[in-house]
């Protein structure tokens, strides 16, 4: 398998960070982060944020997720709850709970309103992926 090339991973090795940084204005962090995650895929993702600016701004200040990602990954991706975004698209779960936890209010509100949920669904994605990190920290002592 290790010469077959995994999605994303056409050109990979020729792409330039600095060309993205200027078509959005994301930071160098943003941009390395996107390129690792989703190789030549950034593209996508930088059209997405190109043709709605709103799209660009952090779902957290602190960690270098955008809504264009997000957006990304619901309609590529076919992310549908607020787990498959954080745990299985983003792997956050994997890495750090308090971060995933802190992902949870943003990514679902924004999920609301793509797939118009109603205020019972959006509480039920939230309230059920919120259950599921909080059982595994206190499993481990967190």
């Amino acid at each position: 398998t290790h010469q077959i090339t995994l999605k994303g991973g056409e050109g990979y090795q020729h792409l330039d960070p600095a060309t993205f940084v200027d078509q959005c204005g994301f930071s160098q962090k943003i941009i390395h982060h996107l390129i690792s995650k989703y190789g030549d895929k950034t593209a996508t993702i930088m059209a997405i944020a190109e043709k709605d600016p709103s799209l660009c701004q952090p779902v957290l200040n602190t960690l270098p997720y955008t809504y264009a990602e997000l957006h990304y990954v619901i309609t590529h991706e076919m992310a549908y709850t607020v787990k498959d975004v954080i745990g299985r698209r983003w792997g956050v779960q994997l890495v750090n709970w308090e971060h995933a936890l802190a992902l949870i209010d943003p990514v679902g509100a924004y999920m609301k309103t793509q797939f118009q949920w109603n205020q019972s669904e959006e509480q039920l994605y939230i309230a059920h992926y919120k259950n599921e990190l909080l059982q595994l920290m206190r499993a481990a002592g967190k």
